[in-house]
């Protein structure tokens, strides 16, 4: 609600990965302690308390998506010794439930979260779906249930039955069976399916009986706004055999998801705010570029975006954001006077100063060249910006040029900095202030971590990338609500090919 968004999400029962990034203080080279674990119990008796402060907001209340499925066996996703003790513990008849890969019916990957099921299988479907009405009863508040499937690719049930209709409609099917189920109960909770991965491609044959009950969401990049849908022959499915679909492809599966989902609210699903953002330290590059594709979402068609993000994205502003709400909410909003009545109210006198400041050092970062990075992954495909004929910042003399000019241009601006840190009345805006303070200092060290590998220096590259990360580890606690310390570790290090600690050491 603070940046203008009416909807929160919390992704898995107890989103436990995700937390104990935090409590197990995962690669602070200063506070993590080896072998130390956060107990399952502690997280979900926060997340119940989180829950109750989503409620508070007025907001709408989403919750779940991956990580439920072996909860009818006893079995959290939680990445611990208690998890693989549950996994080793599984029966034959549990593991019949399972999807059938090679031959074998077992885990994808050794985990509950990219495991599929047998989805044709009706006991398996009665299975999981008696599961989740029994949390829709014990969690009645929930206001969208978010039913996905599995993440990860490579991993759908490759038995005779499963191999006689596509994902998707197996995934309608047991869609259908859940809403049967909580109609026969009077529970009015509105359930959301994702287009995702396999499910990408629309069913060929099952329909929604119900589709008042159901929104879309779709994983496609914004960018296919500026696509024509596909018109030739669509290739056959191949099981198990993931390539990525060209953009002009995924508008026309996502045009017939629309027309087999009548009536139904759509939303996108994105990652621009998780892990890429850290491409562009600065933000403004970022910014724009949101703005301009919220504006163009109803072309695709949806009704609306959710971010996959980190929370804390405060640094060196939540202008982007704001930026997102304010064109999702009104498209003819001005990006320019949101942003100048952003950086006035963040930064009092000297917003426009520090607007300047730093949609110069966006410039000089190479934003796209260091999204051309030789390490890319799904969080960056959330984006999909890239200009395809965009070098690499590596051994580049022309980003190599401009990373040179950032540490003066931060030297020049060290002044507004210190002087509004000492005349700034407003808490607010002087916690603007000292978070941008701490942010020239990463900026300064990032610049020479990508400077050294802009001239062909790796091995340079990774010592200054060893001095960031114990500057991040000594400053966490400082920073830690604006700023994921985990998520930008893991950005830079990728790009260094520097290879980060297990998160269960």
């Amino acid at each position: 609600p603070k940046v203008g968004m009416n909807m929160y999400m919390i992704e898995g029962l107890v989103p436990y990965a995700y937390m104990h990034k935090w409590y197990g203080h995962v690669w602070n080279t200063k506070l993590r302690i080896p072998g130390q674990e956060t107990e399952y119990a502690v997280l979900e008796r926060y997340i119940g308390m989180l829950e109750r402060d989503v409620k508070k907001t007025g907001v709408q209340f989403h919750n779940v998506g991956h990580g439920w499925m072996f909860e009818p066996f006893g079995i959290h996703h939680d990445c611990t010794r208690k998890e693989q003790e549950g996994i080793d513990r599984l029966t034959d008849e549990q593991k019949k439930h399972l999807a059938l890969i090679k031959g074998e019916r077992r885990l994808k990957g050794k985990s509950t979260f990219y495991t599929q099921f047998c989805y044709s299988n009706p006991e398996t479907r009665a299975l999981l779906v008696d599961y989740l009405v029994q949390y829709v009863q014990q969690k009645p508040y929930v206001d969208f249930l978010h039913v996905w499937l599995a993440d990860a690719t490579d991993n759908q049930c490759e038995c005779e039955e499963c191999r006689k209709k596509h994902p998707s409609d197996y995934y309608v099917m047991m869609l259908n069976e859940l809403d049967e189920k909580l109609t026969a109960l009077g529970l009015d909770t509105r359930i959301v399916l994702i287009a995702y991965v396999d499910t990408l491609r629309p069913p060929g044959t099952e329909r929604f009986r119900n589709p008042a009950r159901f929104v879309l969401l779709n994983t496609i990049p914004p960018s296919c706004a500026d696509e024509t849908p596909f018109a030739g022959e669509v290739p056959p499915y191949e099981r198990n055999n993931w390539r990525e679909s060209s953009k002009d492809l995924l508008l026309r599966w996502h045009r017939e998801w629309c027309e087999i989902c009548a009536g139904m609210p759509s939303m996108l699903y994105e990652y621009r705010f998780y892990a890429s953002m850290f491409n562009d330290l600065a933000q403004m590059q970022l910014s724009r570029e949101t703005y301009e594709s919220m504006k163009k979402l109803r072309a695709l068609p949806v009704d609306g975006s959710m971010s996959d993000q980190s929370a804390r994205m405060a640094m060196p502003t939540s202008f982007p954001m704001v930026a997102m709400a304010e064109a999702l909410f009104d498209r003819t909003v001005d990006y320019e006077q949101l942003a100048n009545d952003y950086f006035r109210g963040a930064y009092g006198a000297d917003g426009a100063k520090c607007r300047a400041y730093l949609e110069k050092m966006s410039e000089l970062f190479c934003v796209s060249n260091l999204r051309a990075s030789v390490s890319t992954s799904i969080d960056d495909a959330g984006v999909n910006m890239v200009a395809p004929e965009k070098r690499s910042w590596r051994d580049n003399p022309d980003v190599a040029k401009k990373l040179a000019e950032i540490p003066q241009h931060i030297e020049a601006f060290l002044p507004v900095i210190e002087q509004n840190l000492r005349s700034a009345i407003d808490e607010a805006q002087r916690l603007s202030w000292i978070y941008l303070r701490y942010h020239a200092e990463i900026s300064r060290r990032c610049a020479e971590i990508y400077f050294c590998g802009a001239v062909g220096d790796m091995e340079s590259a990774r010592e200054k990338f060893t001095e960031l990360w114990d500057y991040l580890s000594e400053h966490e606690m400082d920073t830690h609500r604006a700023l994921d310390h985990f998520l930008i570790l893991r950005n830079v290090a990728a790009k260094v090919e520097v290879k980060l600690p297990k998160y269960y050491d």
